[in-house]
């Protein structure tokens, strides 16, 4: 399909992109030691020429006014760890809980981050999705990227109702992002997440829109709310049941169709201790709808998540 190949070209011209910068890295370099250079033997040579010369030298001109020196593009990253409790929608009952790493690292258009690492290079809110990203395009009110991140599916045998089906198998996903600044703090965008290479992930479209509290210079309270859609692919692999599992006791093939599977509120609240050192937490309800809610192996149609973490920013 178009968008399919679209994604596809877009990712290989990010892949061809970052090479093209790193290559160009070396020429700025070199430039600004040869002018540093010339700026410090000019002077030496005319203290040579005035010594030779006992009459007085004619005054010079007015040096023309210097340029505003552009900013190059700067290496920032942030580095933490978060813990968060979750609820599965596939279990009856108990919450999951662990620590993850949080990560990120950017220069210029160029990104690599994890769950919320970009988000804490104050950036704001945008979507949070990971992998290796590049922008596009980028104006004081729109945004385009691209992103390519690792899907690692579903073992079907560590879950409790799911264990009888196929489990997904792990993917490399496209992501194409949108995001628009209506306002000061106001913002909306979508991202479509496309299957790269044909394991069943099918296409995977999000939409978003949020409002930034700045509470205190420190103090960044920002609410969101979502809504997700799936094509019939996606939702086979997530919410499906095969014909050849009707055997065992409580399931019956099911086969959902492409269409909203689930909206999502959230509050996430970052608080800066320091210059470098900043705490973040959140709090989401996600809701299923549709043929996702219907699924015979879906236990809990509404889940909640807890999130608090803490992490170090360099080059702020």
């Amino acid at each position: 399909m178009l968008w399919r190949l679209v994604i596809r070209l877009g990712a290989l011209a990010c892949v061809g992109a970052s090479l093209g910068a790193a290559a160009s890295t070396a020429l700025p370099v070199a430039e600004a030691s040869t002018a540093s250079a010339v700026e410090w033997t000019e002077p030496a040579v005319v203290a040579q020429a005035a010594s030779a010369d006992a009459m007085p030298a004619p005054t010079p001109a007015a040096p023309a006014a210097a340029a505003p020196a552009q900013r190059g593009p700067r290496l920032r990253y942030v580095l933490g760890v978060v813990g968060r409790a979750s609820a599965d929608r596939f279990k009856l009952s108990g919450y999951s809980t662990g620590l993850r790493p949080v990560a990120a690292i950017e220069y210029g258009r160029f990104r690599v981050s994890t769950s919320r690492g970009y988000a804490l290079l104050d950036h704001g809110l945008r979507d949070p999705g990971t992998g290796a990203a590049a922008t596009l395009a980028e104006t004081d009110r729109l945004q385009v990227s691209l992103s390519l991140g690792i899907d690692r599916g579903r073992d079907a045998a560590t879950l409790d109702r799911v264990r009888h089906v196929p489990g997904i198998a792990a993917t490399v996903r496209g992501r194409l992002r949108l995001r628009y600044q209506f306002h000061p703090r106001w913002s909306g965008g979508v991202a479509l997440s496309q299957d790269l290479l044909g394991k069943g992930g099918g296409l995977d479209a999000r939409g978003w829109l949020g409002h930034e509290w700045r509470v205190s210079q420190r103090t960044l309270v920002t609410l969101g709310a979502s809504a997700s859609w799936g094509s019939g692919a996606y939702m086979r692999s997530q919410f499906g049941v095969p014909a050849g599992v009707t055997a065992f006791p409580g399931y019956a093939s099911f086969v959902p169709r492409a269409g909203l599977y689930a909206t999502q509120l959230g509050v996430d609240v970052t608080h800066a201790l320091s210059r470098r050192w900043v705490v973040f937490g959140g709090a989401h309800l996600s809701r299923l709808h549709r043929d996702a809610a219907r699924s015979p192996l879906v236990l809990r149609r509404q889940t909640a998540s807890l999130s608090v973490g803490l992490a170090w920013r360099c080059c702020h």
